[in-house]
C-alpha cells in the first residue's frame, strides 16, 4: 500500500513490529512529544519550544537510522519503519511550516 493507505490490521501489526525496537520507540515518542508541545507552545507564545521538539525528532531520527534499515529488511519490517521515518519528516516539515519556513523536498 502506499503512504497513508494502510488497513487498520496493516497499522497494529507495524505497531507491534515497532515496538519490539527501542530506536522505533524513542522516534513514536518524540513525534507525540512534539504534537504536545505545540499546544505549550501556542499558550505561551513561545516558537522555541516547537524548535527544542523538533530537534527532538530529528535527534531519534538519525540515531535510529542505522539500527533501523528500511532497505534489505524483511517486507513488513521495512513498511512499518519506512511509516515510522515518514510520519517524522512530516512532523518536521509540519514544525518548519509553522515556524514560517519551507522545507525541503529532497535533501
Amino acid at each position: 500500500t502506499g503512504h497513508g493507505a494502510c488497513a487498520a490490521g496493516d497499522v497494529e501489526h507495524m505497531a507491534q513490529l515497532l515496538a519490539r525496537e527501542p530506536d522505533a520507540v524513542r522516534v513514536a515518542r518524540a513525534i507525540v512529544t512534539f504534537d504536545n508541545s505545540l499546544t505549550a507552545s501556542l499558550a505561551q507564545l513561545e516558537p522555541s519550544l516547537v524548535v527544542n521538539e523538533m530537534f527532538g525528532v530529528a535527534r531519534a531520527v538519525s540515531s535510529a537510522l542505522s539500527s533501523l534499515p528500511v532497505k534489505d529488511a524483511p517486507p513488513a519490517e521495512a513498511a512499518a519503519r519506512g511509516a515510522l521515518f515518514w510520519a517524522a519528516q512530516g512532523t518536521l516539515a509540519f514544525g518548519l511550516r509553522l515556524l514560517g519556513l519551507q522545507p525541503l523536498d529532497r535533501v
